[in-house]
């Protein structure tokens, strides 16, 4: 993860710095305190094209009590889950994050970053095409013969 200088922490559009951790050869957790708040999956497609899998950012991140106690329903009831829960969306970490894999691509001399706009990811966000295409990607639009809604693509 520190070859190259690659950063292991990525910042929100308000400064807020979260940290990336490699999980595995072709995944990164991103945490914020020690609680995972999104992910992105990936895997290599030949020596030049990173494709990217799946890239998620919590809309309910759960943040532990911040305090032990041996009694089970103190800790199950205060302070209530909808004090620790929070939204991680909408905070510019998914464009930051973008960034962070167009870096990384580049330090395994990969010349693009590709990927698919999946029929369950536009229903759950019908402007994710216009989201990867504000970010520099070109985004090709599917139809019935595909199994996905869009493809994307960017030069790193």
């Amino acid at each position: 993860m520190t070859q190259n200088n690659l950063r292991t922490t990525i910042h929100d559009r308000d400064g807020r710095e979260y940290n990336v951790t490699e999980y595995g050869s072709e995944r990164f957790n991103i945490q914020r305190r020690g609680v995972p708040i999104g992910y992105a999956n990936f895997h290599f497609e030949g020596a030049d094209v990173l494709h990217l899998d799946d890239l998620h950012i919590e809309d309910d991140a759960i943040f532990p009590p911040w305090f032990s106690c041996p009694l089970p329903f103190v800790i199950l009831s205060f302070p209530p889950l909808r004090w620790r829960t929070e939204n991680f969306q909408g905070r510019g970490i998914g464009t930051a994050m973008i960034q962070f894999l167009v870096d990384y691509a580049r330090s395994k001399f990969a010349k693009r970053i590709e990927g698919e706009v999946k029929p369950h990811d536009f229903k759950d966000n019908p402007d994710l095409p216009d989201w990867y295409r504000r970010r520099g990607f070109t985004v090709t639009a599917g139809d019935e013969k595909t199994a996905w809604i869009a493809k994307i693509s960017r030069a790193v």
